[in-house]
């Protein structure tokens, strides 16, 4: 069995949708003969590793951690430090750990090294790392860099450094890896014929395991229960809209505030997203909640009545993104509330699988007029969705064409 190192900033015991794409393919690697060891940040004080370990994860699969010292930046000197330390923070948590990747690969005799970002910090790990010991290096981009949608630069200055930054990692990876078509061809347009040679196309997906035995809302009447809308995830600023467009269905169909409930779950904010739904006039039916882990959020997924799913139209790159949650939302057989780009990725997959229903992000008055549409489909036969034909997003499958990747590199 080879061995791979896989550099990963976030890992457990942080909570979130990214990193369920390392752990899932740290979990399936075993099965195609490649043991992963994987690389990430120091623990928190207190906390043991055997209380934070996936579960699913094989005993073969190694955790080792550096020392990240952008942790303990104060708040008030982050933006400096944005100012200062490109292409972020963890820089520091890169130069650190390093030292200790060297001895990672030298006492496990490594034979491929895998980066998976954001933050874009870790590949310039990667590179170093590549160049220092001439191991095949695989650049997985979970978001892009430069071209993210919501990245904030303090300047031309500091865009023209990450820009320069994400062609050396275009320039000397052996492989870089892209989660939809869409985001690989951007990437060959500023990048060229050589990045497009290197560039391939692995997408998010689910893992039929987490779903077993898993049934979905308990089938009373829908009169005698309220409609639960549940998002699980990261909030982006476009929830505004879902509350004003909340607000306007309730105020045409006050009847239905006594029938209706969502819960948004997953924000370390979540603090924030309570104020701005009590800002919106919908406090009293909206619930905000922290992260929770990972199985807690599949199980809320198949017991909800709804999920919503929120892509903001920021540009026209975000189109071809349809988020990594549409795969385990569309596993869950949960009727999707798409509150997505037009003509979009995830508008189109939603309306050919009949997984759920699409409204403009941008549009109060369609948004209300979409739970209007959901609360009488739910009132007249409930919601329950078939779940389609998902086995090319299966994260195993997925892993076999990552391992794949691997052997052609050390062959």
């Amino acid at each position: 069995m080879k061995r791979v190192l896989m550099l990963a900033y976030p890992f457990p015991p942080i909570t979130g949708g990214g990193i369920q794409r390392t752990v899932k393919f740290a979990k399936y690697l075993p099965d195609f003969e490649w043991e992963p060891h994987i690389l990430t940040r120091h623990l928190p004080k207190g906390i043991r590793e055997r209380d934070v370990r996936p579960r699913e994860l094989p005993a073969s699969v190694r955790v080792h951690r550096a020392f990240a010292l952008e942790n303990y930046i104060p708040a008030r000197l982050m933006p400096p430090a944005h100012l200062f330390l490109r292409p972020d923070p963890t820089i520091l948590w890169a130069l650190n750990a390093k030292r200790t990747a060297k001895k990672v690969i030298e006492k496990y005799n490594i034979s491929a090294i895998y980066t998976t970002s954001g933050p874009p910090a870790t590949n310039i790990l990667g590179r170093w790392l590549k160049r220092s010991t001439d191991l095949p290096w695989v650049a997985d981009f979970r978001d892009p860099w430069t071209r993210y949608a919501f990245a904030k630069y303090p300047s031309k200055f500091h865009k023209d450094i990450d820009r320069h930054l994400e062609a050396s990692v275009a320039r000397d990876a052996d492989v870089i890896i892209h989660n939809t078509q869409t985001l690989k061809d951007e990437f060959v347009r500023m990048y060229g014929k050589a990045a497009a040679r290197r560039s391939v196309v692995i997408p998010n997906g689910y893992d039929p395991q987490d779903f077993m035995e898993l049934k979905g809302p308990e089938d009373r009447s829908a009169k005698e229960r309220k409609m639960r809308i549940s998002y699980v995830g990261r909030v982006y600023p476009s929830v505004d809209n879902f509350f004003k467009g909340l607000g306007l269905f309730l105020k045409e169909n006050p009847d239905a505030r006594t029938h209706l409930g969502a819960v948004f779950v997953g924000n370390e904010n979540h603090q924030d997203i309570a104020r701005l739904a009590e800002k919106r006039g919908v406090g009293d039916i909206v619930e905000a909640k922290p992260p929770v882990p990972h199985e807690e959020a599949i199980e809320l997924m198949v017991h909800s009545d709804v999920l919503l799913l929120l892509i903001p139209h920021k540009n026209n790159l975000i189109k071809g993104v349809p988020s990594q949650k549409i795969y385990e939302y569309m596993a869950s057989e949960t009727h999707i509330l798409g509150l997505v780009p037009r003509e979009g990725m995830a508008e189109k997959m939603i309306n050919s699988t009949m997984t759920g229903t699409t409204a403009d992000p941008n549009s109060p008055k369609a948004i209300s007029d979409s739970i209007k549409h959901v609360f009488e489909l739910y009132q007249q036969r409930g919601l329950r969705t078939r779940k389609p034909d998902l086995s090319m997003y299966d994260r195993r499958y997925l892993t076999k064409r990552l391992a794949s990747i691997f052997y052609r590199l050390v062959k």
